[in-house]
């Protein structure tokens, strides 16, 4: 039974009252709502250096809200990460940061610097939102084994676009702490290999039934044996697991469409 925290919220700057299950304890949704407030005000100069650079570039307007939405989510996350870490050891902490993608999707025509510009900062902010997380863990930090992974990188195609595809370009896997191997490279990492990868740090057995495997040329250990599943209760015919309906799914596709992952 692992210590967890998780949380949710809308794109309208507030966590949605007549939805339950947001946040887990739920009295956890009282503790983080003021944490959105913050966010939006540490947010207002990047928000607005966004509108003096998108200010003549086509669908401008529609492009800084994208922009700046996903910005504020991301402060959101990474501050109410940071005070939850600050109060409390958890064995695995996952907070996700969208501006990356985001920047490289909407603004890779605005700066021929790809450094220098919109995509380079979001860089720099993730770099530091790391950097905040570290320091918020005060003396768990120097035990942790911290890993820095995304679904895929950025590449200029053919057409002058700087784009990705489902399968290309190779995403970024960085990984350190006490159970990794110093300067060890992964042989041919993917996605699937991360869940197996992180239930060997938490000493936990990966499943025969994952597609991934175990990086163990980058661990200072080996993984438990195998089990057979983490799966409970019936099989489950296919095409019956489906996701839970929730108020904020038509938000995510918008999103998704925005950035050309869905038509």
């Amino acid at each position: 039974n692992y210590t967890r925290a998780t949380f949710g919220g809308s794109g309208k700057g507030a966590f949605m009252r007549d939805f339950p299950h947001q946040t887990y304890p739920e009295a956890l949704i009282d503790e983080l709502q003021p944490v959105i407030d913050d966010a939006i005000r540490l947010e207002a100069p990047h928000r607005a250096a966004l509108r003096t650079l998108l200010a003549k570039a086509p669908r401008g307007e529609m492009r800084l809200d994208h922009l700046a939405n996903m910005a504020t989510k991301d402060t959101f996350n990474v501050l109410a990460s940071a005070k939850l870490l600050a109060r409390r050891t958890f064995d695995l902490a996952f907070v996700y940061v969208a501006e990356v993608d985001g920047a490289s999707h909407k603004t890779w025509d605005i700066s021929p610097d790809l450094t220098a510009g919109p995509i380079g900062e979001a860089y720099e902010r993730a770099d530091r939102a790391l950097a905040e997380l570290l320091q918020a863990m005060g003396a768990d930090a120097r035990c942790a084994n911290v890993v820095v992974v995304s679904d895929h990188g950025f590449e200029w195609n053919d057409r002058g676009i700087f784009q990705h595809t489902a399968t290309s370009p190779d995403g970024v896997l960085l990984m350190a702490g006490p159970s990794i191997r110093p300067l060890s490279v992964p042989q041919a990492p993917g996605v699937l290999d991360i869940a197996p990868t992180l239930l060997a740090l938490l000493a936990l057995p990966p499943a025969k039934d994952m597609d991934g495997r175990v990086l163990t040329e980058i661990l200072e250990a080996a993984p438990p044996d195998p089990i057979a599943t983490y799966e409970t209760g019936p099989p489950r015919a296919p095409g019956t697991d489906l996701p839970v309906a929730s108020p904020v799914e038509e938000e995510a596709q918008e999103q998704l469409r925005g950035l050309g992952y869905i038509q």
